[in-house]
């Protein structure tokens, strides 16, 4: 066979084999979740195809994805003008008719996505069941104090069964399984930043990065090591 035609050949397998994630944010908006999920996509834009949904319509951080990263961009803002039951139908028909191999939801704003995931799993057989990875970082001003008991409820029946629920510290470790019944072995602590070598010079340029948060570093060096430091446990758990 003609080389031309063997490297045709293997990178349309190798597109063919992209994992396909859907990632449902209540906002893309620049911030460290979304900047966060940049930062991955833009490690691995070999091994992954993106479709992100902004529930609010907002996206301000496709600046921070390379080109190289293959990602398509869906406005749902219209959901949220329907009743809640309306909106849970359309989840579902939307999840039904977009096949994905993983659904990644981000915090509270995007839960109905994880429900109706859980509802539509029960009527899909195993072997052309979504994973779904649901990824809790804290909460708005009307949970800093407490969680409100009715969200609990709705928390625990999204994030039941097989939803893997990644959270970057070990209180949130502690209100899932406590509040919201997760169990341990459905939890990912995935902690914020990116770890760089102790060993690693620190120059100026540093010292001024260094004044962002961790997960707020961009440069190539940062992203070689984030790729480096894989278990990435969602590579492990929930991706494979």
């Amino acid at each position: 066979m003609d080389d031309n035609v063997k490297n045709l050949a293997s990178a349309g397998a190798a597109a063919h084999h992209k994992k396909n994630i859907l990632h449902v944010f209540p906002t893309f908006a620049i911030g460290g979740q979304q900047v966060r999920f940049a930062h991955i996509a833009n490690a691995c834009p070999q091994d992954y195809r993106h479709t992100v949904i902004a529930l609010d319509g907002n996206f301000d951080a496709k600046s921070k994805l390379l080109e190289t990263v293959d990602a398509t961009f869906i406005d749902l803002r219209q959901l949220k003008q329907q009743h809640v039951l309306q909106r849970m139908q359309a989840i579902q028909h939307y999840l039904a008719d977009h096949q994905h191999d993983v659904l990644m939801t981000y915090n509270w704003g995007a839960i109905e996505w994880a429900l109706a995931h859980r509802i539509f799993h029960h009527a899909t057989t195993s072997a052309t069941a979504t994973k779904h990875v649901h990824w809790e970082d804290g909460f708005g001003p009307e949970e800093q104090q407490d969680r409100l008991p009715r969200r609990n409820i709705f928390r625990r029946l999204a994030l039941s069964d097989n939803t893997k629920v990644v959270v970057p510290s070990h209180q949130l470790q502690h209100i899932a399984q406590q509040d919201w019944h997760v169990a341990a072995s459905q939890l990912v602590y995935f902690p914020n930043g990116i770890a760089l070598p102790e060993s690693r010079s620190h120059t100026a340029s540093d010292t001024a990065a260094d004044k962002d948060t961790p997960s707020s570093k961009t440069t190539e060096q940062a992203q070689r090591h984030l790729l480096r430091w894989q278990p990435y446990e969602l590579r492990k758990t929930s991706l494979a």
